[in-house]
């Protein structure tokens, strides 16, 4: 079954963790750092693909999925690079660990969400040093739990600039201080009630402002929408702001200016029925947008955006594309665009692994 037909069905909190636990269908929010990510050559639109900006990201994390489909590893590439290589490194979680997640924070520390278990499940956040390979021993461990000393399933996270952690459950965003471990309570944490449908990414602002992607899933549609929670939201929040997307939105990141960035996927066809894909996208609407808008920019790509799964954008505004059982070889790619690209603008590269079986919708960039 494809991975948009598989998602589009997910029409309960049960639904939802199975699905979670066996795609871990998350994006990230965008803090990219270190030095050149590289490029090519060429101009952006019809003249060449808009070389990567210099100063950019290092190292571009993949999640691997097993032979059956469970994500158990995490890849990292350098950014840059282009065509079927190795990656630089793997990174081993332990035995039985199923990975739904993945963050990077400024340092350049690792995140890894994920359940524990097979028949009781323990829900943790592994936070592995910089550079971490194989079977690294994490620096932290976090068990996630809730006010009501509940485990939550970490579908997405992401790291501010003051190391603070934010995590997405079904239904309910936890933070986390930036030295947590063991079983901690969070530090902050709110339940999304009714504008809750299904969250498949997080990201949040210089001002501590969260931005949610939530695609509704009904008997007869599918649609979806960005949700923009207060810095500090508690308790039964509700948004400050709602953007409608075009598409489904798989994913929301932010660049350095604030300007907001979503992978949607647009689709025809009932829910519990067959489900025609008809086109993918990325819509970059300016920060501080409210309620509908047409977004600045929508990136298609060069006919090869099927099943955009997850983007991150760095801290020079390179985008990073994640494409899962689609793309231009039929196998996961990820596609990396230089600043400003929009329309049918050509990847600057596109990456892909000969040792991918199969990957999460999970990506992150450092």
């Amino acid at each position: 079954m494809r991975f948009k037909e598989t998602v589009s069905r997910v029409l309960s909190a049960a639904n939802r963790l199975v699905l979670a636990g066996v795609l871990g269908w998350s994006v990230l929010a965008a803090a990219g750092c270190g030095a050149s990510g590289g490029g090519t050559s060429g101009g952006g639109g019809t003249s060449g693909p808009t070389p990567l900006a210099a100063g950019g990201a290092t190292d571009i994390y993949v999640v691997q999925a097993s032979a059956t489909g469970v994500p158990i590893s995490i890849q990292d590439f350098a950014a840059g690079s282009g065509g079927s290589v190795a990656p630089k490194g793997t990174l081993l979680p332990p035995a039985n660990f199923q990975v739904q997640s993945i963050a990077t924070d400024n340092s350049g520390q690792l995140y890894v969400g994920g359940t524990l278990g097979q028949q009781t499940y323990q829900y943790e956040v592994l936070v592995y040093a910089a550079g971490a390979t194989g079977s690294a021993t994490p620096a932290r461990t976090l068990i996630l739990a809730d006010y009501q000393g509940q485990g939550f399933l970490p579908i997405a996270m992401t790291v501010d600039g003051s190391g603070l952690l934010y995590v997405v459950g079904l239904g309910n965003v936890a933070t986390y201080a930036a030295t947590a471990n063991g079983t901690s309570v969070p530090a902050s944490f709110f339940t999304l009630g009714s504008s809750y449908t299904g969250v498949g990414g997080i990201a949040v602002d210089s001002t501590g402002n969260i931005y949610l992607s939530n695609f509704i899933a009904t008997q007869t549609s599918l649609s979806g929408e960005l949700l923009v929670y207060a810095a500090g939201a508690s308790g039964s929040a509700t948004p400050v702001r709602t953007i409608p997307t075009n598409g489904v939105p798989y994913g929301v990141a932010l660049d350095a200016s604030g300007d907001i960035y979503t992978p949607a996927v647009v689709e025809t066809g009932p829910v519990l029925g067959p489900v025609t894909f008809v086109s993918a996208e990325v819509e970059e609407f300016a920060g501080g947008t409210a309620g509908s808008a047409v977004p600045m920019k929508t990136l298609t790509g060069p006919g090869t955006l099927t099943y955009a799964a997850a983007a991150k954008v760095d801290s020079v505004g390179n985008l990073y594309l994640l494409t899962v059982g689609g793309g231009s070889t039929g196998m996961p790619e990820v596609m990396e665009f230089g600043p400003g690209v929009r329309g049918a603008d050509a990847p600057a590269v596109v990456l892909t692994s000969g040792s991918w079986t199969g990957t999460g919708a999970q990506l992150a960039v450092h």
